[in-house]
């Protein structure tokens, strides 16, 4: 629920800016968390290779994403 209204006030055009990156950021962090608490439940022993070539891959594009993101 909580994130459904910072959805919706961050996608206003009637919201201003410092409101848009404020609820972009508290986005983030929401995402951020859930990743963290899912990626803490795998058990890379449990997973194919195939599957944990796939895994790695994609948290390399996010961290390489999230480092862009800092830098711009």
């Amino acid at each position: 629920m909580k994130l459904r209204i910072t959805r919706a006030i961050g996608r206003s055009k009637f919201s201003p800016r410092w409101v848009k990156v404020i609820c972009l950021r508290l986005t983030k962090n929401y995402i951020e968390r859930s990743l963290n608490a899912l990626l803490a439940n795998i058990d890379e022993f449990e997973l194919s290779p195939e599957q944990v070539k796939a895994l790695r891959e994609r948290v390399d594009r996010i961290n390489l994403a999230r480092n862009k993101g800092i830098q711009a």
